[in-house]
């Protein structure tokens, strides 16, 4: 994917251009569309990592970009699939230092008037492309991690079921020996009552043969039987304890951030879901508070600031996607992660979603695995968002 990678210029001036193409003669993967129409095209088919923007003034890089990357489908610069260089000139350092301060833009260079350093549009290109090389690996070893997890979850899943099954067949078994092992102690005992009766009998006919010891070769064998019966149970009894001991060996949690006791608020109208979600995410060291609707939770929002917010889009009264707008339009929520989760899966409704404010969207139904790295990487980027813009 970065092996060659393309590298968009936007410009509509032919010298602006040229120099671009001859500070750029060391990449290969350069795309220099003719016109507006072509540019969108090129983006759109050709997926660049790297857009120069080289026009005349910041506003109309602004306006361009904005037509291939809309401002509302924004994201952190870890997440956007290419990184943006803005050409500008000298009197609009402090524009482009906010544009790439807030993340809309990756780097600015300031070309007009041409610069004594020839080498740096190079090395802006360099570097943007080293950051992407960094992000995808960073990416491949989440997914990594999140299959490990999924594959656990799965492994999990199937050791229950075999415990459940095993508990099940070594009840019957322990039960079933049970009764055996009291048959075979109650025939042992007939068996004594009949041998004394014969023994009895055969002692007063002195002229027949006693029958005393074929009756000792049975009764070794009904012995013998009971042994192995008992040896049986034994073997089922020590089944289940290593059955237990693997269980807890196995049950060691897997390694992944720890939640560190963060607040996640549950936005959804339906107890089940609520419920499923409470057993998830309890479990994993979350703190849950829930709300049925969108006034609860702009209600629940004014006390209590949560780490992370899971919304439902269909609910009574506001709807989620109104709840997200509003939240969104308060600064002191403005970090914080929300990923709708809804059973609704058109593109039209997640664009929406997204560019509502949400972090992420989740269709329902969902895997447990699924649903935690979700989580982790909303908190983890609302993290590292907040350590970015704090003052310095």
């Amino acid at each position: 994917m970065l092996n060659n990678p393309v590298i968009l210029v936007a410009s509509d001036n032919k010298s602006t251009t040229e120099i671009i193409q001859n500070q750029l003669s060391a990449f290969t993967g350069l795309l220099i569309p003719e016109d507006p129409e072509s540019l969108l095209h090129a983006y759109r088919q050709h997926t660049p990592r790297i857009i120069i923007l080289g026009y005349d003034s910041l506003d109309r890089c602004e306006q361009v970009y904005n037509r291939l990357y809309p401002q509302e489908l924004d994201q952190s610069p870890a997440a956007k699939p290419h990184r943006v260089i803005a050409l500008c000139n000298k009197h609009e350092v402090e524009r482009a230092y906010e544009l790439c301060s807030s993340n809309r833009f990756s780097d600015y260079i300031v070309f007009w008037p041409l610069t004594y350093d020839p080498l740096r549009l190079a090395m802006s290109v360099h570097q943007s492309l080293a950051d992407l090389g960094h992000n995808h690996k960073a990416q491949e070893n989440s997914q990594v991690l999140a299959r490990q997890q999924q594959n656990l979850g799965r492994l999990e899943q199937a050791l229950d079921q075999h415990d459940t099954q095993g508990r099940d067949y070594s009840s019957q078994v322990d039960s079933r020996v049970s009764d055996l092992i009291h048959l075979l102690s109650e025939t042992l005992n007939h068996y004594d009552q009949l041998v004394n009766r014969v023994l009895d009998q055969a002692s007063t006919r002195r002229e027949e043969p006693s029958p005393e010891p074929s009756f000792a070769g049975v009764r070794d064998r009904l012995e013998h039987s009971l042994q192995e019966t008992r040896e049986i149970q034994q073997l089922s009894h020590r089944y289940m304890t290593s059955l237990e001991r693997i269980k807890q060996q196995s049950s060691l949690p897997a390694a992944r951030p720890t939640p560190g006791n963060k607040s996640i608020l549950v936005v959804d109208d339906d107890d089940f879901q609520q419920k499923v979600l409470n057993s998830i995410l309890s479990g994993e060291g979350y703190s849950l508070n829930f709300a049925a609707s969108g006034e609860e939770a702009l209600e629940s929002v004014r006390h209590r600031r949560p780490d992370l917010i899971l919304m439902d889009i269909l609910m009574p009264g506001m709807d989620g996607l109104e709840a997200t707008k509003q939240i969104r339009s308060d600064p002191a929520m403005a970090r914080v992660p929300i990923i709708i989760i809804s059973g609704q899966n058109q593109r039209d409704t997640v664009l929406e979603c997204i560019a509502s404010g949400a972090a992420d969207y989740i269709v329902k139904p969902y895997n447990r695995a699924t649903l935690i790295s979700k989580i982790e990487e909303a908190l983890a980027s609302g993290i590292n968002r907040s350590a970015a813009r704090k003052p310095v």
